[in-house]
């Protein structure tokens, strides 16, 4: 990848000088020189511990190209996720379709302004796919948000936050035999 946009060599590898791209902690440094769009997204909130040297740009990304997109070590950006995330990997008796598609419907992988380094915030982002579903009765969760029963615990669990993971808090997949609905 990187030869083809004609960057040599020496752009990265410093030799015999500090903040050479092989040494673990200077590494990321030397990638942000010309990747400034992903240095600032690892300022946003919500970050893979990108600064603190935790995880750096060659634990996802091979410089020297690859057969996966972005020059990512794995052939797809979920086979990359499931590395380190090997728990969202599955297989489950209830999937979740976009968990299994691709990590990057839901998920910014360098940072995010929203939890669990997400795309939008919770309801936004559930509901860009099920605007529709059925909150029982025939209505949707949308409705049941601006109208609900303050007496009833879980709805109002559910309507404070207003976030579907309140609920649905295994949105990557289940295997309980009733989590159908991804709320076990």
């Amino acid at each position: 990848l990187h030869e083809a946009e004609g960057v040599g060599c020496v752009s990265c590898h410093y030799i015999h000088q500090p903040n050479d791209v092989t040494e673990r902690t200077t590494q990321s440094k030397v990638c942000y020189k010309c990747h400034k769009d992903i240095r600032a997204a690892t300022y946003r909130a919500y970050t893979h511990p990108i600064r603190e040297n935790k995880v750096i740009c060659s634990d996802c990304h091979s410089a020297h190209g690859s057969a996966g997109p972005s020059s990512l070590k794995q052939y797809s950006i979920n086979e990359n996720c499931y590395a380190c995330h090997a728990d969202k990997r599955g297989p489950f008796l209830w999937e979740h379709n976009p968990a299994s598609e691709d990590c990057t419907l839901c998920h910014r992988v360098h940072g995010s302004n929203h939890m669990a380094l997400l795309n939008k915030p919770g309801p936004q982002l559930c509901q860009q796919c099920h605007a529709a579903e059925s909150a029982g009765g025939g209505r949707t969760h949308i409705s049941s948000f601006l109208d609900f029963d303050r007496s009833n615990p879980r709805q109002m669990r559910f309507v404070a936050a207003r976030n579907c993971a309140n609920c649905h808090i295994k949105v990557h997949g289940s295997n309980h035999p009733s989590g159908a609905a991804l709320q076990r």
